[in-house]
């Protein structure tokens, strides 16, 4: 059965050093840097998480989500997946669809925002239903979109400023 929660910086560190025996992609390896700086940011501390999807307790893939607030005069407070990294044993299998998926449902803010490094991810976010927002203010940002339809769902918001809160309950 699959699960996903929050993981540790000893579960990161181990998922990491399982990679190096891998044999990755051209993209991978920056990929992997990315979400080694978040977790050095401060593992949820302020408000950057890195959440782990699991398969018989091998981690599958990760995500990693903040909440964000500098684009507040267009959108207020929005969720940011910052990177998503699935383990090569595991592509093709549907793990980063379901990591947004539970972004999607767990995540406290109206918008959910993803900035793709490349077409491939690009494609891989617009198959997520996420869309460019056509908006003057936006138009310099490489942001791509998602509005949560059912905010009924979703944990009110805590009276703490965005950069100190998990961006998901």
């Amino acid at each position: 059965m699959d699960s996903i929660r929050l993981l540790s910086m000893q579960e990161f560190t181990s998922f990491a050093e399982s990679l190096k025996q891998e044999n990755l992609s051209r993209n991978d390896p920056g990929l992997l840097q990315a979400l080694t700086d978040w977790m050095e940011e401060g593992n949820c501390k302020v408000g950057v998480c890195l959440y782990g999807l699991f398969q018989s307790a091998r981690i599958a893939g990760v995500i990693g989500v903040s909440e964000e607030d500098d684009l507040e005069p267009v959108l207020g407070v929005y969720t940011l997946i910052g990177v998503i990294f699935v383990h090569p044993d595991f592509r093709g299998q549907g793990i980063g669809t379901t990591l947004v998926e539970y972004v999607k449902k767990h995540g406290r803010t109206e918008w959910i925002a993803a900035s793709p490094a490349d077409h491939e991810s690009s494609q891989f976010f617009r198959a997520c239903r996420f869309f460019r927002l056509q908006r003057p203010e936006l138009q310099h940002e490489n942001l791509l979109f998602f509005q949560l339809e059912n905010l009924a769902t979703l944990l009110p918001v805590q009276k703490e400023s965005a950069s100190m809160r998990s961006p998901m309950g």
